[in-house]
């Protein structure tokens, strides 16, 4: 997941939950070994680390935060686990001020 989302390279995702919150906002848990504390914010820190948002142009998004001064991980990449499906994708950034926000588009 490095190269995606900069995340350590030595974190082990352990387990994972989504949380289906009616008709809005959907929760994904992670827990994760071992944690990583290099000043950056990343999935394997206590707490909230980033928020996701869905759009219908993840392209568009992404260049426009790019121009903004986010810097933009690899991607877009397709979605796996439950969020797997032809064409959905996830693309990652970190934005100046060093919150992650993960991009995702479900066709």
């Amino acid at each position: 997941m490095h190269a995606l989302n900069d995340f350590s390279e030595e974190l082990n995702l352990t387990d994972l939950a989504m949380l289906r919150l009616g008709n809005g906002c959907n929760l994904e848990l992670f827990e994760t070994r071992p944690v990583t504390e290099n000043g950056e914010t990343n999935i394997s820190q206590y707490g909230i680390s980033h928020f996701s948002v869905y759009m219908d142009d993840i392209r568009q998004a992404g260049e426009s935060l790019q121009q903004h001064v986010a810097l933009m991980f690899a991607g877009p990449t397709d979605c796996f686990a439950q969020e797997e499906g032809i064409g959905n994708q996830t693309w990652f950034c970190r934005t100046p001020f060093g919150l992650l926000i993960e991009l995702i588009t479900r066709r």
